[in-house]
């Protein structure tokens, strides 16, 4: 008899518990964009120095998408219209920087 009384009482406690706890309430964890420095690129895919932003504040991808920029949006096409880099002194017709795993360093021109 104390063995299903017990029983009673744990799964009381067990419904009693779950009333108070609601499902898919998990907090998202925070994501971080990379700051770069802007660079555009020449037609044949190196880099056109300075960068966009070379004297002022590094850009995240958002924040470079807000900035006016001939062209630029970001449909993932294959034609890069900027490149992003930490690097504020890439050289003029250097090699640019490969892209990041989640392509966060491109930004893409605007089939027009």
């Amino acid at each position: 008899m104390k063995q299903y009384v017990l029983s009673i009482l744990a799964i009381i406690l067990a419904v009693s518990f779950s009333a108070f706890v609601t499902p898919g309430n998990k907090q998202k964890p925070l994501t971080v964009e990379n700051e770069y420095y802007w660079y555009r690129l020449h037609t044949n895919g190196t880099i056109d120095a300075p960068a966009v932003n070379a004297s002022g504040p590094t850009y995240t991808k958002t924040e470079a998408l807000n900035i006016t920029l001939d062209g630029c949006d970001d449909p993932q096409d294959d034609d890069i219209c900027l490149v992003g880099s930490e690097s504020s002194s890439l050289a003029e017709n250097s090699t640019p920087p490969g892209p990041t795993m989640d392509n966060e360093n491109r930004l893409y021109k605007i089939d027009q």
